[in-house]
């Protein structure tokens, strides 16, 4: 593939789902349909195409079986759930780090920060050099508009206990007591790209079965952002949590942090779409040994 241009693009919708393990495959089919219903076009017009579960979604107990129901939407190619890895270079080059690096013969980073995670990318001239995965994003604390705590995940509870907040289910926070573990979040971050001295809890917030990022030194000419939370670095919004998580006090830490400050910031060309446009433009790249 040697160009591309996007014709249509949905909304985002929120992953739904029947339990906290359990994605709701059909609603998941119906929203798709409904998708390619508004773009006027129907499964049989794409003739290569990708449907990859990312992130927490790929976790749930049943995303074989969504993906299962979403196949015939993808053509004749990939279907998959992506690992952390995978994921990680995929975003990068729907993001334009990839592209970057090549054109101007360099090393540079892509974060994508979703939901559930950051994936992690080094590219060096186009070569991926290094990848990672880290259990931080934006709706690993759920909130209720009154900042009633709906739910924590253990990652987000661990650098809660580090920085001394208490969080639990029901009972009442505050921005400031979310903000200062949105700080460690972003600082864990700065740690994980060389730029301050690894403490043991970046490793607890490693996500399981993805790479350990090794900079090797490299110096990082520019950095990336691409996810759900990408949009919010730049936010200026006074709402702290219009999506019921912590997503936009995330972006606000990441602007104000080591990271923005230690590395010049390349706009990525897609954020919260970097996966899905990186799968589909980069999907006849992969190969099946690849994706196992």
């Amino acid at each position: 593939i040697v160009k591309k241009e996007i014709v249509y693009k949905s909304r985002v919708y929120l992953t739904p789902l029947k339990t906290p393990v359990l994605i709701d495959g059909e609603t998941v089919r119906d929203i798709v349909a409904a998708e390619f219903t508004a773009a006027g076009y129907v499964p049989a017009d794409v003739d290569t195409g990708a449907v990859i579960i990312t992130g927490e979604s790929a976790r749930k107990e049943n995303a074989a079986e969504v993906l299962e129901k979403l196949s015939g939407f993808a053509g004749e190619f990939v279907v998959s759930t992506a690992g952390p890895d995978l994921e990680s270079i995929i975003a990068g080059k729907g993001s334009g780090a990839c592209q970057y690096s090549i054109d101007n013969a360099c090393t540079a980073a892509n974060l994508d920060i979703g939901g559930g995670t950051t994936n992690i990318v080094l590219f060096d001239n186009g070569d991926v050099v290094s990848k990672g995965c880290l259990d931080i994003g934006g709706r690993l604390i759920r909130l209720k508009p009154d900042f009633t705590v709906e739910s924590v995940s253990p990652a987000a509870a661990r650098v809660a206990e580090q920085v001394g907040v208490t969080l639990r289910r029901g009972e009442r926070t505050s921005p400031e007591a979310l903000s200062r573990i949105t700080d460690k979040m972003a600082d864990l971050l700065a740690q994980a790209m060389g730029l301050k001295p690894q403490e043991p809890l970046l490793r607890a917030v490693q996500t399981p079965e993805s790479s350990w990022l090794e900079p090797d030194g490299k110096r990082i000419v520019r950095i990336c952002f691409s996810g759900g939370v990408a949009a919010c670095i730049a936010d200026s919004a006074p709402e702290p949590i219009p999506y019921g998580d912590i997503g936009v006090l995330l972006g606000r830490s990441i602007s104000r942090g080591q990271l923005c400050r230690g590395i010049p910031q390349l706009k990525g060309e897609e954020t919260i779409r970097a996966t899905v446009v990186g799968a589909g433009s980069y999907t006849t790249s992969i190969s099946g040994s690849t994706i196992t």
